[in-house]
């Protein structure tokens, strides 16, 4: 598919994780520049949640009813894509390709789809990461940060995403991968494939 902006989000489906207020962001940008509408697209593939908890049910309902309002509205188009499975393979995929990594929990203890984004991502992705994301600790200058409850900045940050030039992506995205780097003792993408793939069986 040959799409201008990809935006992806990978995670766990957690109420702390802002996954609605993501969806809902990316569907004002649609409102703001219908434009865009057959040129971008949204995708989140996020690890459910216990079925048989009914705050995690709800969740889930959630999740769907606010991808389904911006489709709604995008007839034959399907901006959004929401993929709820515990697959690890497509999540590395999914980090490999986003134009836009959007993760802004309320609070996070990992910041794991950002640090392994910023050394997987083939395309010299960007970042919009809450204030509250621990990954802004180490990669903070190179990412555009927006307050977790503050929809509209969310939605700016994105346009500014799909306008950004590919020269400025390149060097936010080297900037990252050093940052990174720095911390993660030189290691390899193929280790940190291994993490995570450990980590995933666990």
């Amino acid at each position: 598919d040959n799409y201008r902006h990809t935006f992806v989000t990978v995670d766990r489906a957690e109420p702390h994780k802002n996954i609605v207020r993501s969806i809902n962001a990316f569907g004002d940008l649609l409102k703001k520049r219908p434009e865009l509408v057959e040129d971008v697209r949204y995708l989140l593939f996020l690890t459910p949640g216990p079925t048989h908890i009914s705050a995690y049910k709800r969740l889930s309902d959630e999740i769907r009813r606010a991808a389904r309002r911006v489709n709604e509205k995008a007839p034959g188009k399907q901006p959004v894509k929401v993929v709820e499975e515990n697959n690890f393979y497509r999540a590395v995929a999914a980090l490999s390709i986003y134009d836009t990594l959007i993760s802004v929990p309320v609070v996070d203890g990992s910041g794991r789809s950002a640090i392994d984004g910023s050394l997987l991502n083939t395309v010299d992705g960007g970042m919009i990461l809450s204030e509250t994301n621990v990954a802004v600790n180490v990669i903070g200058q190179s990412v555009a940060q927006v307050g977790f409850a503050d929809t509209q900045s969310l939605t700016a940050a994105m346009s500014a995403a799909i306008d950004e030039s590919g020269e400025s992506r390149r060097q936010k995205a080297d900037t990252m991968r050093s940052a990174i780097q720095g911390i993660a003792f030189d290691r390899t993408v193929e280790q940190i494939l291994e993490e995570l793939l450990k980590s995933d069986r666990t």
